[in-house]
Parts: C-alpha cells; structure tokens; sequence
C-alpha cells in the first residue's frame, strides 16, 4: 500500500576532514543527528555528495569520524526502517573511498551508493533521478 507521505532527510557537502574532526563531529550531532533522532518517522537518509573534503588516510582523525558517521547514520536508518542512500560528489573531494562503509556490518539496511546517473524507484510511487557529478569523456 503506497503511502500519502513520505519523510526524506538529506545533507550535502558534509566536508569531513576540512575542519578538527571533533568539532565536525560535534556539529553533525547537534545539527543533524540530534534531528534525525528526534524523528517520529523517517523514510529515507540521503547524502548528496561531497562527504570527504579530501583522500584520507587510516591514522588520519577524520577515518575515525567517518566511521563513527556511518555507524550513526546505519543505527538511525535501522531503529526507524529507513533507506540510505550516498550520491557520490566531486571526484577529487570523494577519493573513491565509500569503500570505507564495506567494513561496517550492515545487515537489514537498505543502502546504496550511487555513482553514476541512474533512477530508481525509492518507494511506490517516489520515482528518483540521481545526478552525480560525472564528466562524460565521449
């Protein structure tokens, strides 16, 4: 049965690692999870890109936000039965390191990163063109 409405959070250029990680951190708890948290119903999670400022390494401080990030945004979309998805953003920001999630057990989660133009149908009737940035070579 499709429902009447539907309750989607989504963030953009989250950055991690252009600011001292325990300060972003704290920022993303009180701006964005305390929200998400607070939340009766929440249908879906969407990232739209530039979630790394830069390549990361792992003694860096901020692969240990990353991890804490994806940690809290899996748990909320477990506790309140939401999608997540992670749109890829600017290639030199991104690094190619969403594999960073595959390490994470994710369980029941329904989770996808995007990373080239596609649709998808999010819920019946909710009907998703993704746009990446990506440059077309030919």
């Amino acid at each position: 049965m499709m429902k009447e409405k539907y309750t989607l959070a989504m963030i953009a250029d989250i950055h991690l690692g252009v600011m001292n990680s325990e300060r972003q951190k704290q920022e993303l708890e009180s701006c964005f999870f305390h929200d998400l948290d607070k939340m009766d119903e929440l249908d879906a999670i969407i990232i739209l890109g530039d979630l790394y400022d830069k390549k990361i390494y792992l003694n860096d401080r901020t692969t240990s936000v990353a991890i804490w990030f994806y940690n809290r945004i899996i748990d909320i979309a477990r506790r309140k039965h939401s999608k997540i998805r992670i749109i890829y953003g600017t290639k030199s920001h991104e690094a190619d390191q969403y594999n960073l999630i595959d390490q994470i057990p994710l369980y029941d989660v329904d989770i996808s990163i995007i990373h080239t133009v596609q649709e998808e149908t999010l819920f019946e009737g909710v009907n998703v063109l993704y746009l990446p940035e990506e440059h077309m070579y030919s």
